[in-house]
């Protein structure tokens, strides 16, 4: 919730994905009078696929989101818990893996998604001036 309201200050606009095992989490959310992001369930991983591809950044834990918005050639930010980002995270090509060994901080995610933004932002502007 703290990532994406201090997301939300800076302008991005933020949607939150949650799995069929987060459907409590996803209703708490929705309900909760602070949190003014849309929270979407989509079972079906053709629909899902398609909705992660639109995204200019893609943040999630380590999982299987996180490989197909990778796949899908979609920024992302990928929070590792433990130190095996070597060997189950994706290419720093691809993602920009964030881990601490005491624990992630949102504001570790926030400088990460930053980053990935700024990166996308100079792109953009490189592709409008060619």
């Amino acid at each position: 919730m703290e990532l994406a309201a201090r997301l939300r200050a800076v302008g991005v606009k933020v949607v939150l994905f949650a799995g069929p095992e987060e459907v409590e989490v996803a209703e708490y959310l929705r309900q909760a009078p602070s949190f003014c992001v849309p929270v979407v369930s989509e079972p079906d991983v053709r629909n899902f696929a398609s909705m992660v591809s639109n995204c200019d950044l893609f943040v999630a834990c380590d999982s299987g989101p996180v490989h197909l918005a990778c796949a899908l050639r979609v920024r992302t930010v990928a929070i590792f818990l433990k130190n095996d980002f070597d060997r189950w995270g994706p290419p720093a090509s691809l993602a920009r893996i964030v881990y601490r060994e005491t624990g992630v901080l949102p504001a570790d995610v926030l400088q990460a998604c930053r980053l990935e933004l700024a990166d996308l932002s100079a792109w953009n502007a490189r592709q409008m001036a060619s």
